[in-house]
């Protein structure tokens, strides 16, 4: 029972903290608020990004990268090795488009079949 008279007291004794600033404690209420929503989306996003499987990919623990200039013919050769199941060449141009008469700057992720 004193656990619970204890309890009652910090309950009642923050209750008349609130009470006699308000402003402060809503502050602080909306701060830990946006902490834990800033912490919950960057969460979501990284478990989207890094921590799940990759989806469609049979074996993903087999996926390798590398990253450099290639040109097309190497590609072509490198499918032929039997260590790859299969090769894919990626590029990440940036392009311009015009929009109400100002260019802008587009990325377009390009791959090979």
């Amino acid at each position: 029972m004193r656990f619970l008279d204890e309890i009652t007291r910090d309950v009642r004794y923050g209750l008349r903290v609130l009470r006699r600033a308000p402003v402060t404690s809503a502050l602080a209420v909306v701060s830990v608020a946006l902490g834990i929503g800033a912490n919950t989306a960057i969460f979501s996003l990284l478990n989207a990004l890094l921590l799940r499987p990759v989806s469609g990919v049979r074996a993903p623990h087999e996926l390798a990268g590398i990253d450099t200039v290639l040109p097309s013919t190497i590609l072509d050769d490198l499918d032929k090795e039997p260590v790859f199941a299969g090769v894919c060449g990626v590029s990440t141009p940036l392009l311009t488009t015009e929009a109400h008469g100002d260019p802008q700057p587009i990325g377009i992720l390009a791959t090979t079949g």
